[in-house]
């Protein structure tokens, strides 16, 4: 139902309820800016994205002086954006250069690179740096027949392209991670490959008949 007021350009939070027990119990699914609202007939549909799309477009402009690190990005795209920054578990890499032609985007994702790990969102409207971690177990009572590989898939390998000219690798193997990163250095590839080296899993597509509305991005579900 539309609101008697204007939605476009508004961060909203949105909530999914559920009914247990004859008592509401609202989860989070997080913070998003609405983006060409249409109305009719008194409804309102509308597109929105969370903060990496509604605030991380920019171009990132540092103020810092160079060499200087990870951490430090990171709190001044804070600044920049106005977004929490979770960097619990996470210590300085050090960045040599100024970065310069990059949006705050792209510079999240290159430095979530540098420790091996990706980037977004969570329900509470924080950058955070997360990898796979396997969090729940489902009956196959609950799920259709999944369609899957005949095989796992391992990192044997990471191979990162700098630029047009130069690209550092760590292992050796057919399957591997390829990205590009102009902030890494062979021993950065060697790190993470060291991180990363011998994380598995079954590529595949399952329907679950229950949906769990708690699952988030870094979750790995086991079908049972």
């Amino acid at each position: 139902k539309a609101p008697d007021f204007l939605l476009e350009n508004r961060e909203i939070e949105v909530y999914i309820g559920l009914i247990l027990d004859g008592t509401p119990e609202y989860i989070p699914m997080g913070k998003f800016v609405v983006e060409k609202p249409e109305k009719s007939a008194g409804n309102i549909r509308y597109t929105a994205h969370d903060r990496m799309i509604s605030s991380c477009e920019k171009t990132y402009f540092s103020n810092l002086a160079y060499p200087s690190d990870t951490l430090r990005i990171l709190e001044e795209i804070s600044s920049k954006t106005g977004i929490p920054v979770d960097t619990s578990g996470l210590s300085a890499i050090t960045v040599p250069k100024k970065p310069e032609g990059y949006t705050c985007r792209e510079m999240i994702g290159y430095i979530a690179g540098m420790y091996g790990r990706f980037a977004c969102i969570d329900r509470d409207g924080r950058l955070v740096f997360r990898w796979y971690a396997e969090t729940m177990e489902v009956d196959f009572d609950r799920a259709d027949e999944p369609e899957v590989s005949e095989y796992d898939f391992t990192v044997q390998s990471i191979t990162c392209a700098i630029d047009k000219e130069t690209s550092y690798s760590a292992g050796s193997g057919t399957m591997g991670i390829q990205l590009s990163n102009p902030l890494m250095t062979q021993a950065d590839v060697t790190r993470i490959f060291g991180l990363l080296e011998g994380f598995s899993y079954r590529p595949g597509t399952v329907s679950l008949r229950l949906g769990d509305i708690r699952l988030d991005p870094w979750d790995m579900v086991k079908v049972i």
